[in-house]
């Protein structure tokens, strides 16, 4: 399965006749019999909104790995500011990173942050979440508190809840009793996880998540790349590929790509716009983001979300 930008590309504007009031229903009508460009586009757009609005079940968990970190970040900030556009405030952005890759993109610019989580303005780090939550300090969790605290002091511009980085790693243990503690408050767990992350923090986050995000660049090596963490993958996770994981290519900025992916790898893959914004480090926020990259912003959401809906069956893989 592929999808790529140029799939429903919008077709070029449709004049109306003169003295025709614009915008009139009989033309739009009209329009999208006479372009099948535009029917395939509303009907993909709809099938996108119609995902991404529906009801999911609490504690859903994204993992974006792969061998281009500052990349991987924009990609997991991507996936976590399309989500929160229809799952206000429901979803955690994790920086497992120990440089705040994603805390970077997603914090709250001016915001004051917190004395441990040091290079890291506007963003609240894991010591104090995981701190705050009894993960590393038993003795101080407060559970009735944890949600108003959680939408107070975490939450950025964009409606995301943003755990920053720590310097010291984050473990796989970790990331799993923090899960297991904000799943009723936290509708999908998106979490950045580099190879620079702590040693455990991978193979943990992967095994466990509804979906794999593996970010790479569109060329052969990239391919061979993707091809090497599919076989690890296949080692280590509970869910058939086809269904759990997705790949997010990045077009090299001088050509170099090949003449398409490989047909047997047997998972979806996704061409990225080539766009600034993903290559270099700075903020992201949704408002600030060209059409394009949020269309595939959605896309990409959309995959990573389908099936984990209200039912207990969707969540297998």
């Amino acid at each position: 399965m592929v999808i790529n930008a140029s799939v429903g590309s919008a077709p070029p504007d449709l004049a109306e006749p003169p003295g025709r009031p614009s915008g009139s229903s009989w033309y739009r009508m009209a329009g999208r019999a006479l372009d099948p460009r535009l029917t395939i586009r509303l009907r993909t757009e709809r099938e996108v909104y119609q995902t991404l609005s529906g009801p999911l079940r609490p504690g859903g968990s994204v993992v974006v790995i792969g061998n281009e970190p500052v990349v991987q970040a924009a990609v997991a900030g991507l996936i976590s500011l399309a989500v929160a556009r229809f799952q206000r405030s429901r979803v955690l952005a994790v920086d497992a990173s120990m440089d705040g890759g994603l805390a970077e993109r997603l914090a709250a610019r001016g915001a004051p942050g917190r004395a441990d989580d040091v290079g890291q303005p506007g963003a609240v780090g894991l010591p104090t979440v995981l701190a705050r939550l009894g993960v590393r300090d038993p003795g101080r969790v407060d559970r009735p508190l944890v949600k108003t605290w959680l939408y107070r002091e975490l939450v950025n511009p964009d409606g995301v809840l943003l755990a920053g980085a720590d310097p010291a790693g984050l473990t796989g243990p970790e990331h799993l009793a923090l899960v297991a503690a904000l799943t009723r408050y936290v509708t999908l767990f998106v979490t950045h996880a580099p190879q620079s992350a702590a040693a455990d923090l991978v193979p943990w986050a992967v095994h466990t998540a509804d979906r794999v995000v593996v970010v790479g660049a569109d060329n052969r090596a990239g391919h061979q790349d993707l091809r090497s963490w599919l076989g690890w993958l296949g080692q280590v996770r509970r869910q058939p590929q086809g269904q759990a994981v997705v790949a997010a290519l990045l077009p090299l900025p001088t050509g170099g790509r090949t003449s398409g992916m490989p047909v047997d790898l047997g998972v979806a893959h996704l061409v990225l716009p080539r766009d600034d914004v993903l290559v270099r480090r700075g903020p992201l926020g949704w408002g600030a983001l060209a059409p394009g990259t949020q269309d595939i912003a959605l896309q990409l959401a959309s995959r990573c979300v389908e099936r984990l809906g209200d039912d207990p069956e969707s969540r297998r893989g």
